[in-house]
């Protein structure tokens, strides 16, 4: 196999589940008439969702390039993710539960 097919390949079929989950998260925005799914025009989202799938599927293209292992690269982008972008997640919760900070 060609390295090219190989590549659209994946990239399809990430994009295809991609394409799932939004439909999903969709549906079940309109389904508990979250405000950000009635208020918002659809084709708004639809371009976010579709423009997030491309960006989020090359991103980890290039990350993968990074690594010569998974199990390396799941090691490496956890403890990534438990360092660097819990802190702030966290931080703002506290904050926002400061009656000063509202």
């Amino acid at each position: 196999m060609k390295t090219w097919v190989f590549w659209l390949t994946e990239y399809i079929h990430f994009y295809a589940l991609h394409i799932l989950a939004s439909a999903v998260f969709i549906i079940a925005g309109f389904l508990f008439k979250l405000s950000f799914f009635t208020l918002t025009q659809p084709g708004a989202y639809i371009l976010l969702f579709f423009i997030w799938g491309h960006t989020q599927i090359a991103m980890s293209f290039f990350i993968s390039t990074l690594f010569n292992r998974s199990r390396v690269a799941l090691s490496k982008l956890s403890s990534f993710q438990s360092c660097f972008l819990s802190p702030p997640n966290l931080l703002f919760s506290l904050l926002r539960q400061c009656s000063s900070f509202v």
